[in-house]
């Protein structure tokens, strides 16, 4: 499904820091190892470190602040401005990752049931499944280890009213059989974007607006 990225994730961000889910300025969240908690977390100004084999229910959010999820956890959603997002291995998170500024690193086994959205990202996947489409305005995006991307990629207009120090160019690397099930779709107009493809990473759907390179 596609969502307007910067309106989306911005509105998300900033006006949801309330019901339902603790809340900490310049503080930080510890859940240790084999833990459950029912509700979220918001920081803003610190870290949320979820251990192994941990399930929050909840949706996680940071403002200046990282996120790392550790091996075997359940997660309801992750919510980042400017901070880091480092998930481990065998992760399962419910709905969707939604950042600006961010970088993402994602480790094998582990399952994004809805997509990834983000405003000015790196996001480096090695051997994960995302269910729905990846949406960024700029950044990069590398698939390794047989990532799977059921959706489509989408580099999406930005809108006039946020500012963003856009590039010239945006890569995008489908390696060591990685696969995209859908399209990945450029929208917008003088943003060179070039996909890369090697290792036996494969593209399912049609690619529009980007110059593929075959790098085997």
């Amino acid at each position: 499904m596609q969502k307007s990225l910067p309106l989306t994730i911005l509105i998300v961000l900033f006006s949801s820091f309330s019901y339902g889910c603790q809340v900490s300025v310049n503080e930080s969240f510890h859940v240790r190892d084999g833990e459950k908690r029912s509700a979220g977390m918001n920081t803003v100004n610190g870290t949320i470190d979820i251990g192994k084999n941990c399930v929050v229910r909840g949706t996680c959010r940071t403002v200046n602040g990282r996120i790392q999820v550790g091996d075997n956890s359940i997660i309801k959603e992750i919510q980042s401005v400017n901070g880091s997002i480092d998930i481990g291995k065998n992760v399962t998170v419910k709905r969707d990752i939604n950042t600006v500024n961010s970088a993402i690193r994602c480790d094998e086994g582990s399952n994004i049931s809805g997509g990834i959205f983000a405003v000015n990202a790196n996001i480096k996947l090695n051997g994960c499944r995302v269910k729905d489409d990846i949406e960024v305005i700029v950044g990069k995006i590398v698939l390794r280890k047989k990532s799977e991307i059921h959706g489509s990629i989408i580099v999406e207009e930005s809108d006039n009213k946020y500012e963003f120090d856009e590039p010239a160019a945006l890569n995008i690397y489908i390696e060591e059989g990685s696969l995209i099930k859908g399209d990945i779709n450029i929208q917008q107009k003088d943003l060179d974007v070039r996909v890369y493809l090697s290792s036996g990473g494969k593209i399912f759907g049609e690619v529009f607006g980007a110059e593929v390179i075959q790098d085997d």
